[in-house]
């Protein structure tokens, strides 16, 4: 099965740090919402979405990745 082996948290860990040097990186921002819809991780991505707009409320990749929460 493609999720054995796989520590969600450490990649989402690692999506964090990608985010905090380049926020808007497309290609990260494509894995997490594959992983993220792949293996059903929504639990806490509102609250992590809204805390990075909150940080920069400029940040169209946050509020798109908002967007695609609420329309799941």
């Amino acid at each position: 099965m493609l999720a054995d082996g796989i520590n969600f948290d450490s990649e989402i860990e690692f999506l964090a740090k990608i985010f905090q040097s380049d926020s808007k990186n497309y290609h990260a921002w494509s894995y997490r919402i594959w992983l993220v819809e792949r293996f059903s991780l929504w639990e806490g991505e509102l609250e992590y979405a809204e805390s990075l707009i909150d940080n920069e409320v400029t940040n169209n990749s946050a509020w798109s990745y908002r967007y695609f929460i609420l329309n799941r």
